[in-house]
Order: C-alpha cells, then sequence, then structure tokens
C-alpha cells in the first residue's frame, strides 16, 4: 500500500514541478544579485540567498493562484504569507551579515 502526501487537496507530486521551477528561478536571481552586487562571495552565501529567493516565491504562489480564481485571501493565508516573507528576510540578513 503506497501513501501519497496530499496537500490542500493536491498531490505533491503535482506541485513538485512548480517548486522545482522556483527553485531554479530563485538560484538565478541568487547568483545574480550576489555577484552583480557584491562581486563575491564566500561558499554558503549563494545558498542561503537562494533559500531566501524561494521561500518568497515559493510563498506567493497560493495567494497569486487565490487571486487568479477569483478567491479571497482569508486572514489565515496572508499571515501564512508574511510569516513565510519574515523567515526569508531572516534568512537575508544572517546571510548577509556573516558574509560580508
Amino acid at each position: 500500500m503506497e501513501t501519497k502526501a496530499i496537500l490542500k487537496g493536491v498531490r505533491l507530486s503535482e506541485q513538485k514541478g512548480r517548486l522545482l521551477v522556483t527553485l531554479g528561478i530563485s538560484a538565478v536571481l541568487a547568483l545574480a544579485f550576489i555577484f552583480g552586487v557584491y562581486g563575491r562571495a564566500q561558499v554558503l552565501t549563494p545558498v542561503a540567498y537562494t533559500l531566501a529567493i524561494w521561500i518568497v516565491l515559493s510563498s506567493l504562489i497560493d495567494p497569486f493562484e487565490r487571486i487568479r480564481r477569483g478567491l479571497s485571501l482569508s486572514r489565515s493565508v496572508i499571515g501564512m504569507t508574511c510569516a513565510h516573507l519574515a523567515l526569508a528576510m531572516l534568512v537575508l540578513g544572517v546571510a548577509s551579515v556573516e558574509s560580508y
């Protein structure tokens, strides 16, 4: 018997493509930002920047999908999105302070 993870009525395997695309975009944006602004980076700086940008992009998927479908944004969705954005800012801040 095989169990499959289901998140909000959608199988995780169906979300994998979207998450991988956002991860790729995040990596490109992080590298462009680091080497465009700073010109150099320590080993884990691109990893942390990629993680922060990935958190931002993936946390904005649900609100944009709800708006696109004409649904309202509940307080829980807004709170979840704000919490993820705050976590991304924390990761970005710690990585910046420790790296530069």
